[in-house]
């Protein structure tokens, strides 16, 4: 009797084993991404705003911090300088942080190849200062503040390449350069961006991608994962 009950409890432990053993294969099938920390650099161009016919343009440089997991989250900072023209105003050099992330709702994985869909959110905030073409002394100080909000579909093709498409909106916020009124330069407005990322090695991924808000722009960038 007690060879009999020692069988059965030896019996369930097994069950339960391999029970273990199926749902993390599952989970490791579900997996999105290697777990990790990466810096890396970007150069951004957008032209988020259009005010009197003018498109307001800024190019954006500088060092990528992220951590990501491996199934849900991705978390990033930008810190960097920005660029900025709108009609015979500039600005030279303006410090711009900020902060986003990616959360990884879903997988689809009977397609033909497997989909990720999840959210994007980002924060990008500034103080810039304004001066026109040709004037001499202080320029216009503006608070600048950018939010994103956006649905992310992501294909996995395969050999480390991945597009990507984000559908959106951007909620923009700041201050006239000319000294006008202000309603104009807090909009809502939506954005697209359609890109590629490629991981031709764990520890090293470039990506590139084309950009609508008020007019085309583009980014560029790579990281190092550790």
């Amino acid at each position: 009797m007690r060879s009999c009950f020692v069988g059965v409890k030896t019996g369930w432990r097994l069950v339960l084993a391999l029970l273990t053993l199926e749902a993390g294969s599952r989970l490791v099938a579900r997996a999105q991404d290697e777990p990790g920390i990466s810096i890396g650099g970007f150069y951004e161009r957008i032209q988020d705003n259009e005010v009197s016919d003018e498109l307001r343009t800024f190019d954006y440089y500088g060092v990528r911090l992220q951590w990501r997991d491996a199934r849900w989250v991705t978390l990033y900072a930008d810190l960097g300088l920005a660029r900025g023209e709108w009609n015979h105003y500039e600005a030279e050099g303006s410090g711009l942080f900020g902060v986003g992330l990616y959360f990884w709702a879903w997988r689809a994985e009977d397609l033909a190849l497997p989909l990720d869909i999840g959210l994007h959110g980002a924060v990008y905030a500034g103080n810039l200062e304004w001066e026109k073409e040709g004037a001499d002394g202080n320029g216009a100080n503006d608070s600048y503040r950018r939010f994103i909000g956006q649905a992310v579909f992501r294909a996995d093709m395969g050999q480390g390449v991945r597009p990507m498409v984000r559908v959106g909106v951007v909620r923009l916020s700041g201050e006239a350069p000319d000294g006008h009124g202000d309603e104009e330069w807090k909009k809502t407005r939506p954005s697209v961006g359609v890109g590629l990322e490629y991981a031709p090695h764990p520890h090293f991924s470039v990506g590139a991608e084309g950009n609508y808000i008020a007019g085309p722009g583009f980014a560029v960038g790579l990281a190092f994962w550790f």
